[in-house]
């Protein structure tokens, strides 16, 4: 159930984004084109089969419709041969070129859909169409003989399953379109949903129809004019399910249009994930930054026991030189005079008395020395760890500057989401294009009424067939639209209810 949900909501918002409204009137207004020239080739044929009695039931059966001098007119054209010929090759090369405009709207459409523009070229388009010309001419040839049978032999059975044999035949009918028009490839098994769900379609507008034949005479008021509104909207409506078919099938075999959300969503999940990894490369130069310190501090400080030891080395080799100097001159001394030796070891006392100061002093002078390097080294050290402080704060500090210049997911698709349902609400004809249409539209309808070549139903065909190609179908598209408009409302207050709560 929640799949069949999500699936519809896709679907409603594809066709939304590629505005097929806009495609499906296209579409019925090259079909409705079509109805003229399939008319004509109708008629000829069946004033050659039917003759003259065809004619004037025709005629007569036309009568409330027509004024006598459009009923004169019509059946000294069904009756007279002259220009027969002409007629029905005419009607023939417009019946053809209108249906394969009408295909060709198709393929077009498909591929709009499907996000891929049709690459094939002319003669390939040519021959998907009348391939599915075919195909739906078969179909409908067969719709018509089941018809048929139902109306001659009355078979109950065959009369319960019509409703099912109608969508079976115009599933095959349209299954071809579905297969043959998208520009990608598509499987057997993929275009079936959305064949099925046209075929489906058509048979409600079908029942739809024969209501509204039933109760035709109710609505005699409009005479010409309703008759071809409902002609043109079935047209319409039927070419908008065929559409969203196609969207269907586009979303069950994940082959939309691409997404900017999704675009979008995937750049930033690629700019978070580098700045995940701009920190983590930062933590790691940091802890190795530290490491390296450590090390640094464990050899300076080996350097500074080293020093201190060969200064005391130093030190013990002087105070032992000292000390055999004086034990050498002492002797000397004595030898020299006794005098003298009475006095040398006074004046060795005094100079070893003095000398002792001096290797004290001396011993006092490397101390001072090795005090001096230690306060060297230690103000190193203080400065190095006020130095890794600062490039720490500065490296919080831009990691901070980082994480706020961040753009988060969340954020991005709420705000890509508001965007792109403002700019599909707003993506409406813009400038004076729609009213020079609207104002050619009126102009012409009204000078179809005062034409001196037409007069009677030719002059009332030709204002319904001017009205309906310029404001009937616009004021159609618009109201498609507003409904369209009508049924987004309960996502875009979920939207306004899920940006109030956070």
């Amino acid at each position: 159930m929640r799949r069949g949900v999500g699936v519809g909501r896709a679907t409603v918002s594809l066709a939304r984004t590629e505005q097929i409204t806009f495609l499906a009137a296209a579409i019925a207004y090259y079909a409705f084109a079509s109805v003229v020239p399939l008319l004509l080739l109708t008629a000829v044929v069946a004033s050659v089969v039917g003759g003259e009695a065809f004619a004037r039931d025709l005629v007569s059966f036309l009568g409330q419709t027509l004024t006598p001098a459009s009923q004169d007119v019509l059946l000294s054209t069904l009756t007279t041969t002259t220009g027969r010929g002409s007629a029905t090759l005419v009607g023939l090369v417009a019946l053809l070129w209108s249906s394969l405009k009408v295909f060709r709207a198709l393929d077009t459409a498909f591929s709009i859909v499907y996000g891929e523009p049709a690459e094939e070229g002319f003669l390939d388009a040519v021959v998907d169409g009348a391939v599915a010309l075919g195909a739906v001419g078969v179909a409908i040839t067969a719709s018509v003989a089941f018809v048929a049978v139902l109306t001659l032999f009355e078979v109950p059975f065959l009369e319960r399953l019509g409703v099912v044999v109608e969508v079976f035949l115009l599933t095959a009918a349209f299954y071809p379109l579905y297969y043959l028009f998208p520009g990608v490839d598509v499987s057997y098994r993929e275009a079936l949903p959305g064949a099925l769900f046209a075929a489906s379609g058509w048979t409600a507008l079908s029942t739809l129809f024969q209501l509204y034949v039933s109760n035709a005479a109710s609505f005699a008021l409009w005479g010409v004019l309703g008759a071809a509104l409902v002609v043109v909207t079935w047209l319409y409506v039927g070419a908008l399910c065929l559409l969203v078919g196609a969207a269907l099938n586009a979303t069950l075999a994940g082959q939309t249009v691409p997404d900017v959300e999704s675009d979008v969503a995937s750049a930033v999940d690629r700019h978070l994930q580098n700045a995940g990894r701009r920190q983590s490369d930062s933590r790691m130069v940091d802890d190795r930054d530290e490491s390296e310190d450590a090390a640094d501090g464990e050899d300076e400080s080996r350097d500074v026991v080293d020093s201190t030891g060969d200064a005391d080395a130093t030190t013990g080799a002087r105070a032992t030189s000292t000390v055999d100097d004086g034990g050498a001159s002492a002797p000397g001394d004595g030898d020299g005079d006794e005098g003298d030796s009475d006095s040398a070891p006074g004046g060795d006392g005094d100079d070893s008395s003095a000398g002792a100061p001096s290797g004290d002093d001396g011993d006092g002078g490397d101390g001072g020395k090795e005090t001096i390097g230690g306060d060297d080294d230690d103000r190193d050290a203080a400065a190095l760890r006020e130095e890794i402080e600062e490039l720490r704060a500065e490296l919080e500090s831009f990691e901070d500057d980082v994480e706020s210049r961040t753009l988060h997911r969340d954020d991005v698709e709420g705000d890509l989401k508001r965007y792109v349902r403002r700019r599909v609400r707003r993506g409406k004809a813009r400038g004076w294009g729609p009213y020079l249409v609207l104002l050619y539209g009126t102009a012409m309808t009204l000078g179809a009424f005062y034409t001196p070549y037409l007069s009677g139903g030719w002059a009332i065909f030709a204002m319904v067939v001017i009205w309906l190609s310029t404001l009937g179908l616009y004021v159609l598209m618009v109201l498609a639209g507003i409904g369209f408009n009508l049924l987004s409302v309960p996502g875009r207050l979920r939207d306004v209810v899920g940006d109030w709560r956070s």
